[in-house]
């Protein structure tokens, strides 16, 4: 089964503020910042690396000690801290708040090749498929392109992430899907995840049976720039999300990179 974390009761959905560029908007509460960050760092770290493969290199002789062995896995960068910070964030806030009965969530953060090196293909990639052998069209795949900023905007900008995820998330439709789901298949399955990679499998090109297929542009952002990024989502870029059904959500953060540092700090050591 795949992991879950509920973290809902730390996030109030917001449709109406963008409502005319229909951005979701995930508002956290920001009283329960030390609530979040203890019931979430032991599932980040396990994004990484798991406990069994932790204590088997202590065992070994691998590393000295878990949070040796956790540090070997878990990026320095700035920028991919960050970045990495969004998407395993994204990847629980969608099985809690967005497809609650999804059945299959890799872990694809555990297969990189290196630490401080981004993760293959499409960033988020969950699914659903109760049975392999018997497909319907129930079934679905759910892709999350994710953008990053942690630090403000300037007033005079006409950036927004936002823009950049939803050109991910079209490439996503066209280019990635297939090599994304074959590549899946191959990771699970050498892992020895036999039923992940099945269900995964049911989503090849080759199956006879049409599947759902949902695309999602999301951010996850410093808090006072939240109405830049979404002031500066251009209207080509609207226009292209609504035509290939993209949604788009934003999850805003005071003081994110604090935040993410904090994460990555305590997470080690879990």
């Amino acid at each position: 089964m795949p992991m879950m974390l509920d973290i809902s009761r730390f996030f109030d959905m917001d449709e109406a503020t963008y409502k005319d560029k229909e951005v979701v908007v995930y508002k956290f509460k920001d009283g329960l910042l030390d609530e979040f960050v203890s019931e979430f760092v032991m599932p980040f770290r396990q994004a990484y690396i798991s406990d069994e493969e932790l204590d088997e290199g202590v065992a070994e002789e691998i590393w000295g000690d878990r949070e040796e062995g956790s540090k070997m896995k878990i990026p320095t960068l700035p920028h991919l801290k960050s970045g990495e910070f969004a998407e395993i964030l994204l990847f629980f806030l969608s099985q809690c708040l967005r497809c609650t009965d999804v059945n299959v969530a890799p872990l694809k953060w555990r297969w990189k090749e290196n630490q401080d090196t981004p993760c293959h293909l499409t960033d988020i990639v969950l699914a659903k498929c109760d049975d392999e052998k018997n497909p319907n069209t129930e079934d679905f795949l759910y892709f999350v392109e994710s953008k990053a900023k942690a630090t403000p905007l300037s007033q005079t900008t006409t950036d927004s992430v936002m823009n950049d995820a939803i050109d991910g998330a079209v490439n996503d439709c066209v280019s990635r899907a297939g090599k994304t789901v074959a590549w899946l298949v191959t990771k699970l399955a050498h892992d020895k995840e036999y039923d992940m990679a099945r269900k995964m499998g049911r989503f090849k090109d080759s199956s006879d049976v049409e599947y759902q297929r949902f695309l999602n542009a999301a951010i996850v952002v410093d808090k006072d720039s939240l109405d830049k990024h979404i002031a500066n989502i251009t209207a080509a870029n609207l226009k292209t999300a609504k035509k290939n059904k993209i949604s788009l959500f934003a999850v805003p953060f005071a003081d994110m990179k604090a935040l993410y540092e904090r994460v990555f700090n305590e997470a080690v050591k879990v």
